[in-house]
């Protein structure tokens, strides 16, 4: 999850019921927009394999992506 101020056990308390719901076990990970594209600019494998996998937007949209739909790639400057 990219936000700021995002506290773990907030985060966790919303995502319980989805835990009992989908059956499984959620582990998010939490990052501010800075960490993100931070770690999107210097390489990092997580990063880049979270990005190019399918995903939901609960809010927002791809901090990566511009506002005319193209992405950043590995290592060139987002934002």
């Amino acid at each position: 999850m990219i936000g700021e101020s995002l506290n773990y056990s907030e985060v966790m308390e919303q995502l319980m019921p989805l835990e009992e719901q989908l059956g499984r076990t959620i582990n998010p990970t939490l990052y501010t927009l800075e960490d993100w594209i931070g770690k999107w600019n210097a390489g990092n494998s997580f990063v880049q394999r979270v990005v190019q996998q399918d995903k939901i937007n609960l809010m927002g949209g791809n901090p990566l992506e511009s506002t005319d739909g193209q992405q950043a790639k590995p290592g060139e400057p987002a934002t």
